[in-house]
């Protein structure tokens, strides 16, 4: 833990209700368990903890993202596909990663409706 974040440590250490909160928690806490307990401190009383813990706790959710993306990367870059732009390669990892769905049907419809010259 940073040294800026020595009195609010101290501080908490000496709080009995939130010793308590913490006290109720499983020998080994779970993520969530971790970010509810957290969440409880008062924000005007320990503003850098608060802080310090969020960016901390999001840590693990980009590290995961990250992994995720170089899974695509080389399933994406194999042998067979060496000779692929890195445009081509960028393309196909928003691809993979992004939740959208096309309509291919709206598409159809829309692509039909327009008159050529």
């Amino acid at each position: 833990m940073p040294s800026n974040m020595q009195m609010e440590r101290i501080e908490l250490k000496a709080n009995s209700v939130l010793k308590m909160k913490f006290g109720e928690l499983s020998l080994l806490p779970s993520v969530s368990e971790r970010i509810v307990f957290w969440r409880s401190l008062p924000c005007e009383h320990f503003p850098k903890m608060r802080k310090f813990a969020q960016s901390y706790a999001c840590l693990f959710g980009t590290t995961y993202r990250r992994e995720q993306l170089f899974s695509f990367m080389k399933m994406i870059k194999n042998q067979l596909r060496s000779r692929l732009s890195d445009s081509n390669l960028k393309n196909y990892l928003l691809l993979s990663v992004t939740n959208l769905t096309t309509n291919i049907t709206g598409l159809v419809k829309v692509k039909r409706r327009q008159k050529s010259h």
